[in-house]
């Protein structure tokens, strides 16, 4: 498109869009919601249960937050279909994916039903005295069977069609941790917190079948295909294979944990199972490991696989990722752990990163999609990036090591000196540092117990140490950060106290107190290093970098549990917990004058957040209860691409001379997509005239 050509069209489009703006309106964003450009979401709590839908286009998963999710795996689009008043322990898809069954234990005990289509709840179906810990449905999806508590310990088979229990079977003397039907639906399979397996013909409720041997709870069961087999997996970290005609057993050993999961793969040729450490597959002929799949795990885990056979989908902590069968890879993640993990924007202002349990996600700004993931060693988690996302720095163990973003090479590794534990970060502003902050033990004396002091060692790019600060804090430390200009060097303790250094040799500055005993929070230097915020006490406190002077404070109504300045310096953000429900709140300040100018309480979550503005300032991303999610600040106007404040004809002009150009850092790219095209200049109309 020539220059004269983009001039028509944006007269055309101009006018078109300015009638448009004048018959309609533009309806501004509410006060009290972030402008959400898009968000990665999941579970605030443990995925306990996780189900592919018959045809393979949706996965289901149940958390301990009391919600059942589907994703949609075409796109990884994900809604809420069903809340419970407790943790949900197990769900199931009818036959036909038209329906979802799942229970509940604690307050709840409930078993209910829901359509797929619209999210409806179609039924409830009451009847154990105490919680419901698994369901199933029948074949023809005529029936759904529950297990029950220990108070309970009777499963229960539900008609479908109106509710109504139309059996009751007795025989566990413990909890039913799961029910499986059979493939012709003539048998159901149970297991039992009693160590047992029990087969029963549910013609007449007969239990035709006994399986003993495991020496733990039996968390697990499933039917083989062809209905010959049956798999179990237990407490007593073994998955055991029985043969239903005779009895005949078989033992796969190898989890070094409670084996929480077992499937059988949709051929019967292969048992995948679950552990509290590693997933691995089985194959059936010959009872071998053929696959052991890498990650850091622990803790409960659910599995399911695909109905093609060529994935198997994974439930832990708060993550649901899928697996290739045939590698051992993982394939997608579709929600992932937020708490802990570091955020970066590239410098291009194109891609995201964020790091995880041994790797590293990278996000396009503009839409959310995944690039890629960078797979590092299994024990490998990230803590920090340096500023120009060129070095990642991630704890190994109690050490850190140092890895290149751009080939994955690791630099440097066993990077401790003389602390205990490293638990955090940071990188100088030039790459030639790396701060660790961790725990240190001093024991003078061997008859008395040794002190834990937070310390702080800083090593060159060779792995060299410069210096060590070893009893900066009482405890351990929380954070540690360079000033921008990479003169200063602060660290946050567990006792409550900032500590202030020269970065060049770590002579003490100054130390930060909250008055009246109460614990500062965190920190964060401005961008041209003059001052320091902290929060921690409902006071937000803004100092003087040099000298610690207080300067400015802003009340707020809770805990401020993390500070950050906005790229230019001109505002302040905070996040708080409100006393009254424990909501967070993000509030935006105006240094100049202290004024309160924006404040959401909305889309915010209620646990500790990660906050981080883009270099230009016109997006910020953050986490909220497992979900990742990038917003335009409130603090940009969109589509003013000179930031003057006002979206006019010099803006439509950035958009003309930028037209077609690829790259980052781009004036008129208004969508961070890495080229100024139609995508901006609609922007830029649709718009124009805003805070002229």
């Amino acid at each position: 498109m020539n220059a004269q050509s983009v001039a028509c069209a944006i007269k055309a489009q101009r006018w078109m869009l300015l009638c448009l703006c004048l018959a309609v309106g533009v309806s501004g964003v509410a006060q009290n919601s972030p402008d959400i450009l898009w968000m990665q979401p999941g579970h605030t709590g443990w995925v306990t249960a996780i189900s592919f839908s018959p045809d393979g286009r949706y996965l289901a998963s149940a958390s301990i937050d009391g919600t059942v999710k589907l994703w949609r795996l075409e796109d990884g689009s994900m809604r809420t279909i069903g809340v419970h008043a407790s943790r949900v322990e197990s769900l199931a898809f009818s036959p036909d994916g038209a329906y979802l069954v799942s229970c509940s234990s604690y307050s709840d005990n409930t078993i209910r039903l829901w359509r797929v289509s619209d999210g409806e709840l179609v039924r409830n179906f009451r009847g154990h005295s105490d919680a419901a810990y698994s369901v199933a449905f029948s074949p023809d999806g005529q029936l759904i069977a529950s297990g029950g508590g220990y108070a309970d310990r009777t499963i229960r088979l539900w008609r479908v069609s109106d509710g109504a229990q139309v059996g009751e079977l007795r025989g566990h003397t413990g909890i039913v941790y799961s029910v499986a039907f059979s493939p012709d639906g003539a048998y159901l399979a149970s297991g039992s917190e009693d160590r047992t397996i029990q087969v029963w013909r549910l013609s007449d409720g007969t239990p035709i079948r006994t399986f003993t041997g495991h020496n733990g709870p039996v968390y697990s069961v499933d039917f083989s295909p062809d209905g010959q087999y049956l798999v179990s997996g237990s407490g007593d970290h073994t998955v055991r294979l029985w043969r239903l005609s005779d009895l005949q057993m078989r033992v796969f050993s190898g989890h070094s944990d409670a084996v929480t999961s077992v499937r059988f793969s949709p051929d019967g040729q292969l048992i995948a199972s679950g552990g509290s450490r590693t997933l691995r597959l089985w194959r059936v002929a010959d009872g071998q490991m053929r696959l052991l799949f890498q990650g850091v795990w622990t803790g409960f885990m659910a599995i399911d696989f695909s109905p093609d056979g060529e994935a198997v989908a994974m439930g832990h902590g708060t993550e649901v990722s899928l697996w290739n069968v045939q590698t051992g890879m993982r394939e997608r993640t579709l929600t992932r752990e937020a708490a802990g993990t570091p955020l970066a924007f590239s410098l291009s202002e194109c891609w995201l990163a964020t790091g995880i349990s041994g790797r590293v996600d990278f996000w396009r700004v503009s839409d959310g999609s995944m690039l890629r993931t960078w797979n590092l060693r299994p024990m490998a988690n990230p803590i920090a990036f340096s500023r120009d996302l060129s070095l990642l720095a991630a704890i190994e163990g109690s050490f850190a090591s140092v890895w290149r973003v751009s080939d994955g090479a690791r630099l440097l590794e066993n990077l401790r000196g003389p602390l205990e534990w490293v638990m955090e970060a940071d990188f100088s502003p030039d790459n030639a540092l790396i701060a660790l902050g961790g725990s240190y033990l001093e024991q003078p004396d061997p008859d008395i117990p040794p002190t834990r002091y937070g310390g702080i060692l800083v090593v060159n790019l060779n792995g060299a140490q410069v210096y060590s600060d070893l009893r900066a804090h009482d405890g351990s430390i929380e954070k540690v950060r360079f000033s921008p200009n990479g003169e200063l060097l602060a660290s946050l303790g567990l006792e409550g106290t900032i500590v202030v250094r020269r970065a060049s040799d770590g002579v003490h500055l100054y130390r930060l107190y909250a008055p009246w005993g109460d614990h500062l929070r965190s920190f964060a230097f401005s961008p041209d290093s003059r001052l320091l915020a902290s929060g921690g006490d409902g006071i937000a406190r803004i100092w003087h970098a040099a000298d610690g002077a207080l300067l400015q404070t802003f009340a707020h109504p809770g805990i401020v549990l993390a500070v950050e300045f906005s790229p230019d310096g001109q505002f302040l953000v905070t996040v708080c917990a409100r006393r009254e429900d424990d909501i967070r709140e993000i509030r935006f300040w105006r240094l100049a004058d202290g004024a309160l100018v924006h404040r959401y309480d909305r889309e915010t979550g209620a646990r500790d957040m990660h906050l981080l503005f883009a270099p230009n300032g016109r997006f910020f991303a953050y986490w909220r209860d497992g979900t990742l999610v990038v917003a335009r600040s409130p603090l940009w106007q969109v589509g003013d691409a000179n930031n003057d404040g006002c979206v006019d004809d010099a803006d439509l002009l950035a958009v003309l001379f930028e037209w077609g150009q690829m790259g980052g850092n781009l004036t008129a790219d208004m969508n961070s997509d890495c080229v100024v095209d139609e995508a901006d200049l609609f922007i830029v109309l649709f718009h124009l005239g805003s805070g002229c």
